[in-house]
């Protein structure tokens, strides 16, 4: 009986190819951790020659880098979009950025989680990147935060 020969994918645009092997590496990460997303690893869940992976990013380390920066801009403009005008209302605006956030962390939570709730195994590079991230999500909170304590005073006691 032949062994079977692996069918090879066409040939892709390199941006392409790119996007498609960080998908593999989120999906990696989210299902077995950091530890999981090495270059062969990463080839093997893609169906891909190593040298295909390896010509889309030259290493582990800049693999997550582009990974992170990809989701990080994705995470920032979600974001972005969650501040709408709310008619100068606090309440409302704090809330509407609440329910986008939660809107958006619902429609792609491995995104989220890669960088919501980094596992012990990550590496540093990836933990200060997401401790940035953390803190710009946190200054739009307070930002909305502000707001609403100085239209509502009485709410200054809580936490």
């Amino acid at each position: 009986m032949p062994a079977q020969v692996a069918r090879r994918q066409p040939r892709m645009p390199i941006e392409v190819r790119r996007q498609q092997v960080l998908d593999v590496a989120l999906r990696l990460i989210t299902d077995h951790g950091y530890g999981a997303v090495t270059m062969e690893a990463v080839a093997r869940a893609a169906n891909l020659a190593k040298p295909v992976v390896y010509n889309a990013y030259p290493g582990r380390a800049e693999l997550l880098s582009a990974l992170l920066e990809r989701e990080e801009r994705r995470a920032f403009r979600t974001l972005a979009e969650a501040m709408r005008p709310t008619g100068g209302d606090p309440t409302a605006a704090l809330l509407a950025w609440l329910r986008g956030v939660a809107e958006a962390i619902a429609a792609n939570p491995s995104a989220w989680r890669l960088m919501l709730l980094p596992a012990d195994e990550t590496p540093d590079v990836v933990r200060q990147r997401v401790e940035r991230g953390r803190a710009v999500a946190l200054e739009q909170a307070r930002l909305f935060t502000r707001s609403l304590l100085a239209q509502r005073p009485s709410l200054g006691a809580l936490d």
